[in-house]
């Protein structure tokens, strides 16, 4: 008889296990189809500091263009500078921003068009950017969907 109660015990517990262990996956599948993680989140142009990209465009990140970015801190006010370059030459883009994140909020964030000045080389001028640590995004676009972006901190005085 005790036997018999045990594997009652036995039994039921095992269907509730089972039972809880489904409910579990069940609950996170229907959670992970309606989350993103930020890698996606970014692609679809769904966060603050990123540019868009919508479904429809696809673009491409190569690793053919070279990017450099600096800082004339000398002038007054300061000059962001970008140099690009592909397969040995100067490239010319169809679109180069800035993109300037305060290192100390985050949350603080500029965008800058860059201005052609000769072969392959952008320039923008630093007005209305505070003494600090920056995070300078630049973004890249140009033909067949090329949209490139590489980051250095900077430091405005």
């Amino acid at each position: 008889m005790e036997t018999y109660f045990y594997d009652v015990f036995k039994r039921r517990k095992m269907k509730k296990l089972l039972l809880l262990s489904s409910l579990v996956f069940l609950l996170g599948a229907c959670n992970s189809e309606g989350s993103q993680s930020s890698a996606e989140a970014e692609e679809e142009g769904m966060t603050d500091n990123h540019e868009s990209h919508s479904e429809e465009s696809s673009h491409a990140h190569s690793s053919e263009l070279d990017m450099e970015i600096g800082l004339d801190s000398d002038s007054n006010p300061s000059v962001l500078s970008a140099e690009l370059r592909m397969d040995g030459g100067p490239y010319e883009a169809d679109r180069v921003r800035f993109e300037i994140i305060d290192v100390s909020d985050e949350e603080n964030v500029s965008w800058l068009d860059g201005e052609s000045h000769e072969d392959g080389v952008y320039t923008s001028v630093l007005e209305n950017i505070n003494p600090g640590t920056y995070e300078v995004v630049l973004h890249v676009n140009g033909s067949n969907e090329l949209h490139e972006h590489t980051e250095k901190i900077i430091e405005v005085d």
